[in-house]
């Protein structure tokens, strides 16, 4: 009976050693990490601490995801000019010559509606929040 219990340990222990050194992630599914959105994104690697974004799509590399980041001009406020960047690329879908990723905040390869709404709702306001310390500087990898 000994034998048959060290052995299943020593396995656990061999087992857990493999994991760590095969070097998996903490996923905040396993409850390893923050996550405040519970998106599985732990909050210190997701770039849209407030908003479900599996994905993690971030266009223009500036460390905030799309799907809160309206600031088409990086300025760090969400202002009447980020607006008519929007409004050159509204209506059009991945593949135009105009289209431009940073517009399409729902990830459905398209500005639409949905993506004014985003705009909308963050007028005046900063993108974000993102839990990457170097978001606001391009490139945040």
């Amino acid at each position: 009976m000994k034998t048959g219990v060290i052995t299943l340990t020593m396995a656990f222990a061999l087992a857990l050693a493999f994991l760590l050194v095969a070097g998996f992630p903490p996923s905040s599914e396993a409850g390893a990490c923050p996550d405040a959105d519970s998106d599985t994104i732990c909050d210190p690697d997701d770039n849209c601490l407030n908003k479900v974004n599996t994905s993690q799509t971030d266009s223009n590399t500036d460390g905030y995801g799309n799907v809160c980041d309206p600031d088409s001009t990086n300025d760090l406020s969400v202002t009447a000019a980020d607006l008519g960047r929007l409004k050159q690329t509204f209506g059009l879908s991945l593949g135009a010559p105009l289209y431009n990723p940073d517009h399409d905040h729902n990830g459905d390869n398209s500005v639409s509606a949905a993506d004014l709404g985003v705009l909308k709702q963050f007028f005046g306001l900063a993108p974000g929040p993102s839990g990457k310390s170097c978001a606001g500087s391009i490139p945040c990898p």
